[in-house]
């Protein structure tokens, strides 16, 4: 099995399997229980390295919030962030985001996975139907701890994208009211 074979499969799996990563989201591979175990190893990919299946666990998890109905056109995780935010009313969250890409991924701790484990839940959870691209998500995961912080740069310039427009757009209609 490939690494991308891992999410055609579990999409195909059973809603108990799914629900038994499901009731794992958020928690470290040493939390999850046997059900959960049972689904993960069989789901993933053979001869994967031991630092990579805590972030497979992870992203297994997350995708499992979302149905097989809603699995249509993934976007990238930062994008769906970025979908779901209204930048007039996002103080909030976009303090989230960087409390996100200030952290580091930590094996024992699942202090970041805590927190994406949240944001998907904000993801899932808000108005417009939108589906991350797990795949792409588990890639980011495996570099998230570069030297160069490639991944939280390309997080930040999608998700931060137009809140600089924003607010230049409010500057130039404030100013056009003062005239006025």
């Amino acid at each position: 099995m490939s690494e991308i074979d891992w999410n055609e499969r579990l999409l195909n799996s059973s809603n108990g399997d799914r629900a038994a990563l499901r009731r794992c989201v958020g928690k470290t591979l040493n939390q999850a229980d046997a059900d959960a175990l049972r689904v993960f190893y069989s789901t993933l990919p053979i001869n994967t390295s031991s630092w990579k299946q805590e972030r497979y666990f992870a992203v297994m998890c997350l995708s499992c919030l979302w149905k097989l109905e809603e699995a249509l056109n993934p976007k990238p995780f930062e994008q769906c962030i970025h979908d779901c935010v209204d930048p007039a009313r996002s103080n909030g969250i976009y303090a989230r985001v960087r409390s996100i890409l200030d952290t580091e991924w930590d094996d024992d701790d699942g202090y970041l996975l805590i927190k994406l484990a949240r944001m998907a839940k904000l993801i899932k959870n808000n108005d417009r139907p939108l589906y991350p691209d797990f795949a792409k998500l588990l890639y980011d995961l495996f570099n998230w701890n570069e030297n160069n912080r490639k991944v939280q740069r390309r997080w930040a310039e999608v998700i931060f994208e137009g809140i600089k427009k924003n607010e230049d757009n409010e500057d130039n209609e404030n100013n056009e009211s003062e005239e006025n």
